[in-house]
């Protein structure tokens, strides 16, 4: 079945406040900067912006969505009910209800011939257009939170440190991780995959086949990665923003312990950060073009950001409760 999802202008964003334990004040302070890890950063959320970037803000009601990615021109969301969203433009957007409504879809992969749309359990499914999709027959080992392609395979990481690889989306062989921390993200970036997930766990490997695990000197859950600015970033829970410039040694940072950032990327000359403020109940987004000096603004009432994705010259965000598209 599919569903016209219409867009809404969102306008819950036009002046400057100030966050101050979770509060919103308005106000014009300086932008923030980061503090080392394990500092207190109360003082760096007292210094939070809103500016009135991004611009051209779209905000699109939907169930819960789980990730997004931008693939061959187009954007995927995925979610609760087996749901599958899709966008040329990251404003317009078409979804097909696939399957089992307790089943969460936690990603789309391609290898420029197909598709793969990663279930938390259970068989995969699978498209040749990015339309029209067929579930698979294997069922995979481990709860499944993320996937991606690179470097001739598909690589899939999970619950328990579970890494699953593949060549061609349909035979997947588990590969060791040396950790049995769940691993809840899975990115690759300037040549290099990056796992992240609980208790600071940060893996790398170069093929996908083999893994690293990098000490990372934090305990918090960690989650997206990029590259950008010269620079390797992870992003975590209290407001964690870790950078390393090869993928081996790592720097963590905080820009407020408050903060539970998600999702990463990079596009226009612009490094976005999205996540939301302890408690789950206002989404946030940061963003610098430095990496040094950041800027950032709440969402009222529009929940938890859990991923992040850049094309067509728009970031674009899901969550809770729906898509948030800007540039």
């Amino acid at each position: 079945m599919e569903k016209i999802y219409r867009r809404f202008v969102l306008i819950t964003i036009a002046f400057t406040f100030t966050i101050v334990a979770g509060s919103c004040a308005p106000r014009t302070t300086a932008p923030v900067e980061p503090s080392p890890s394990g500092q207190a950063a109360e003082s760096q959320a007292r210094n939070l912006v809103q500016a009135n970037e991004p611009g051209d803000e779209v905000w699109i009601p939907s169930g819960e969505l789980t990730r997004v990615a931008f693939i061959q021109g187009q954007f995927f969301a995925t979610g609760v009910n087996e749901n599958i969203l899709t966008s040329a433009d990251g404003v317009s957007w078409a979804g097909r209800h696939l399957g089992l409504p307790t089943q969460r879809l936690f990603g789309v992969a391609s290898d420029g011939n197909r598709y793969i749309a990663l279930t938390e359990g259970g068989p995969l499914l699978f498209s040749r257009d990015g339309t029209n999709w067929t579930r698979g027959t294997e069922y995979l080992p481990c709860s499944r939170r993320d996937v991606v392609y690179a470097q001739g395979r598909f690589v899939a990481v999970g619950w328990g440190g579970c890494v699953l690889v593949s060549e061609d989306g349909e035979k997947w062989v588990q590969r060791p991780s040396g950790t049995q921390n769940d691993l809840l993200r899975v990115d690759y970036a300037n040549g290099i995959f990056l796992a992240a997930g609980w208790r600071g766990t940060l893996l790398t490997s170069t093929d996908g086949l083999t893994w690293v695990n990098r000490p990372t000197g934090v305990t918090a859950t960690l989650y997206g990665a990029t590259h950008a600015l010269g620079m390797f970033w992870v992003v975590g829970e209290k407001g964690l923003l870790l950078t390393s410039p090869d993928g081996s040694i790592w720097r963590a940072a905080t820009l407020g312990e408050e903060f539970v950032f998600t999702g990463v990327g990079y596009g226009d000359g612009k490094l976005v950060v999205v996540g939301s403020q302890r408690g789950g109940l206002d989404g946030v987004v940061f963003w610098s073009t430095d990496g040094k000096s950041w800027k950032g603004q709440a969402l009222r009432d529009k929940r938890t950001l859990q991923d992040l994705a850049f094309g067509r010259g728009r970031f674009v965000a899901v969550g809770e409760t729906g898509i948030y598209s800007f540039r």
